[in-house]
């Protein structure tokens, strides 16, 4: 058994075990010493090495948990290189084991963007590199793209967009397609502070080559008539370069310009028409009275009852004239000398907006005003029961205002007419829950739940919620659905049942009742709601207790006890993921009603 050890390497995080970060400690102490008597650039090789071996470790953990073994260092060490290619003491790191290091292997090229050397944004360098071209030939591609065919624009900044930049040296390695070992990034980092020191040598002489020149110019006044000249001629041959270059990124700023401006025009034009119709086609149903087309259901956001074609003018004022201003916009773009619209335009459009917007902002008040208060309703009623018989549980529903093929809880309305055919809202937003009486009776709790604008009126909107059930005989059926009238619907209505029964009274769960129970409810032992249909409960101090359930009922049965596992089931009522680990039980339910934990 051995002793693990936490690391961060390159910034990531392992478990691994003591003999492998041993190994890998000598590795690296290695290489820091054959870099010894070189330190300039010492660190940085270091630290591109430990992000190379991050890399590949990262590649071989497919898990945060997994051990990184020694095989998996030998393995690393096998990539990056042999020991003595470094010139590293063999001494430093080699281990009991006597294990031999194989060369690295070829690294495969991959795609990034050239910063070192780019013109824009490296991508045709980068795409150079990939390809083994020089680069002059992809950006000559990319001017043929742009110009010839027109989509060279829309492509490289996608490519910009998409492809990383090769940052680090190890990067840098695999986009030229060498092997990311210590002997490369070594090479590169090297090469690079060569390469600036040669720029700062280089720029060093030139400032002292100037002042030497400048002061020897500034002694003889022989050579004023010269030195002037001399001036001229590099003042021209630089205006020059700079006008050249100044016209190169005018035409290349220009021709950005006219495409995005002819982007905004086309944009702004699909948008509007679609915008105008659709927006004018509903107000005008709704303002000639044809709202029926809707079937009601915009009052989902609209319980304040504001005619629709108030609606739609103002969304096409608050969404039309910004986008209108859009489409002007990529005109003044694509032809600045002409004069689209007047200040006077300006300040009328920008009017009409701004009271647009206050018109939005006093609607979205009042219909938010009206969710401000929740309210109750309760009823009770007594049930009689016999102590000796089976009370006979179901939920029913009305096929005639329904005509759903599955009947089960929904949160939403839906609109319908009643038997007298006046139009109503229907719902199937309730629960259902069983508890054991204070008493011998049996008795049912129905509390109605509603908002408004004052808790008067969501206490009104609760009582207009009809709901009925009905017992014949031993059978209780509760309508699984309730009904509100037009002028109160959408006001987050729901109605939540408790049955009261005698502690000692046995009930029978129909079929359709374990669709609508209560996630609180309290049985003898864990079950899952959707299993309790069809089985006998007795009510019992500590719930309610199966009479007929066998072990694979419950979900802490004793066979998965002991037994360390997640089990997953999903159905239409959702996703339950039942956790147990040493004895330690989590129950996860996700349904329409949100995100349920419970753990034992």
């Amino acid at each position: 058994m051995n002793k693990t050890i936490n690391i961060n390497l390159g910034g990531i995080f392992f478990h691994i075990d003591e003999t492998a970060y041993q190994k890998m400690k000598r590795y690296l102490e290695a290489i820091r010493r054959s870099l010894s008597d070189d330190p300039q650039g010492r660190d940085e090789i270091i630290a591109d090495i430990e992000s190379r071996i991050s890399e590949l470790l990262s590649e071989k953990v497919k898990d945060a948990r997994q051990v990184v073994s020694e095989s998996d260092i030998d393995e690393i060490i096998a990539v990056m290189g042999q020991p003595e290619d470094y010139m590293v003491d063999e001494e430093l790191f080699t281990d009991d084991s006597g294990k031999n290091y194989t060369r690295s292997r070829p690294t495969q090229k991959k795609l990034f963007r050239d910063g070192d050397d780019k013109f824009l944004g490296g991508v045709s360098s980068g795409i150079a590199h990939y390809f083994g071209v020089d680069a002059i030939w992809i950006r000559l591609a990319w001017l043929v793209l742009a110009f010839g065919f027109g989509f060279g624009f829309i492509v490289y900044p996608i490519l910009w967009i998409l492809l990383p930049e090769a940052k680090t040296t190890a990067e840098k390695l695999q986009m030229e397609g060498e092997p990311v070992n210590i002997t490369n990034i070594e090479k590169k980092i090297r090469a690079e502070l060569e390469d600036v020191s040669e720029r700062v040598k280089g720029a060093a002489t030139d400032v002292s080559d100037a002042v030497k020149e400048g002061y020897e110019n500034v002694s003889s006044s022989l050579k004023k008539k010269d030195l002037k000249k001399h001036q001229n001629r590099a003042k021209s041959g630089l205006q020059d370069l700079i006008e050249v270059l100044g016209k190169i990124i005018t035409t290349f700023l220009m021709v950005i310009g006219k495409f995005i401006g002819a982007v905004l025009v086309i944009v702004a034009v699909a948008l509007l028409i679609s915008l105008i119709i659709t927006l004018v086609t509903t107000g005008t149903v709704d303002f000639m009275g044809a709202d029926y087309l809707f079937d009601g259901n915009f009052q989902f956001i609209n319980p304040t009852n504001v005619p629709i074609w108030i609606f739609s003018l103002l969304l096409l004022i608050l969404i039309g004239i910004p986008f209108l201003m859009l489409f002007f916009l990529g005109l003044f773009i694509l032809s600045s000398k002409s004069k689209i619209l007047s200040r006077t335009s300006k300040f009328v459009l920008l009017g009409i907006w701004l009271i647009a917007l206050l018109g939005a902002i006093y609607i979205v008040v009042r219909q938010g005003a009206e969710f401000a208060h929740d309210g109750l309703s309760i009823e009770k009623n007594a049930l009689t029961v016999m102590p000796t018989d089976t009370l006979n549980i179901k939920m029913v529903d009305d096929e005639a205002l329904s005509n759903y093929n599955y009947f089960r809880h929904r949160s939403g309305f839906r609109k319908v007419l009643d038997a007298n055919d006046i139009a109503k809202f229907y719902s199937n937003d309730l629960r259902v829950n069983i508890k054991m009486s204070d008493s011998t009776e049996a008795y049912v709790k129905i509390k109605k739940e509603a908002s408004g604008r004052t808790r008067l009126v969501a206490k009104e909107n609760a009582e207009k919620i009809e709901y009925s059930y009905q017992k014949l005989g031993n059978t209780l059926s509760l309508n699984g659905y309730f009904l509100v009238d037009s002028e109160t619907a959408f006001r987050n209505q729901e109605i939540w049942i408790t049955l009261y029964i005698p502690k000692g009274q046995v009930v029978y769960f129909d079929e359709t009742l374990g669709r609508f129970l209560d996630y609180k409810l309290k049985t003898a032992r864990d079950m899952y709601r959707n299993d309790m249909s069809l089985h006998y409960f007795k009510m019992t101090g500590d719930g309610l207790a199966c009479l007929d359930c066998d072990e694979s009922d419950y979900w802490d049965t004793e066979d998965t006890k002991d037994n360390d596992g997640v089990d997953v089931n999903i159905n239409d009522e959702g996703l339950n993921v039942k956790v147990n680990n040493n004895g330690e039980k989590v129950e996860v339910k996700l349904d329409e009603e949100g995100v349920k934990v419970k753990k034992n």
